[in-house]
């Protein structure tokens, strides 16, 4: 016997953005695009961050010289600050919590994403990094395995009422989420 299961066109489309950094208007445009997959922060805020994101870095550099030594030391510390919204306001967050389905017809998972941005040229880059995707991968067959093999599943009267972690499962969606 042999399982074929294809990828959800939402988990093929963060999973191929991962790890890639874009430009503003490109990243923004992709946030619009899958604002349904995210769960925290709220799909706006994240947009609207995308959107307005702002960063400036100062570059300090010191030295010293001992002259009985000949001792000689160097200091250079870049600071990178960052601010998004209207009036710089909103919180940059370092983690975006999303809902996936990895498989088509499987169930819908809780993943986490390292948010990250870059200066690079005086343009400002952002993206996200998938944390640990093959942990949801793996608990996402075995879960389909399981099913298929014991013939249960997590949906009540037609309505998906549980989230996985890979961990664990967790509920979350007090409705039908969308594919």
């Amino acid at each position: 016997v042999r399982l074929a299961l294809e990828h959800s066109p939402a988990w093929k489309a963060w999973a191929d953005a991962d790890g890639k950094l874009f430009d503003q208007q490109t990243f923004a445009d992709f946030l619009d695009d899958r604002y349904l997959d995210v769960i925290d922060p709220a799909p706006a805020v994240l947009i609207d961050i995308a959107r307005t994101f702002q960063a400036k870095t100062n570059v300090t550099f010191e030295s010293a010289f001992r002259e009985g030594s000949g001792d000689v030391t160097l200091k250079f510390v870049e600071d990178t600050k960052a601010k998004a919204g209207q009036t710089g306001d909103l919180e940059i967050p370092s983690r975006i919590q999303l809902a996936l389905r990895p498989y088509v017809g499987g169930p819908i998972y809780s993943i986490w994403a390292s948010f990250r941005y870059r200066l690079t040229g005086g343009n400002v880059v952002l993206g996200f990094r998938l944390e640990r995707p093959e942990n949801i991968l793996e608990a996402a067959f075995a879960d389909i395995v399981t099913e298929i093999r014991d013939g249960r599943t997590d949906k009540k009267d037609g309505t998906e009422t549980r989230v996985h972690d890979g961990i664990g499962q967790v509920p979350i969606f007090a409705g039908k989420p969308s594919a």
